[in-house]
């Protein structure tokens, strides 16, 4: 049974909602790629922070895939 949306929310929320985070998903991916393949490093001074950002960016893409995933089962109206 899909789970009802909390009160409140306009009629097609998560369809713009989709609209919106796609694009972001896809972007998120494109900045994703060069720092797993060692192309790109993020330093400030001596702190290498590519590490904490590959996390934090599959965090993220794992969180939307989630969210797209619940969509496509009609789990979110």
């Amino acid at each position: 049974m899909p789970t009802p949306s909390p009160l409140g929310l306009p009629p097609g929320f998560w369809e713009e909602y989709r609209k919106r985070i796609e694009p972001d998903l896809a972007q998120l991916r494109h900045h994703l790629f060069p720092l797993e393949a060692g192309k790109t490093h993020l330093r400030d001074g001596e702190n290498d922070w590519t590490h904490f950002w590959i996390a934090r960016f599959r965090r993220v893409i794992r969180n939307y895939e989630t969210i797209l995933d619940a969509m496509n089962q009609g789990d979110l109206r």
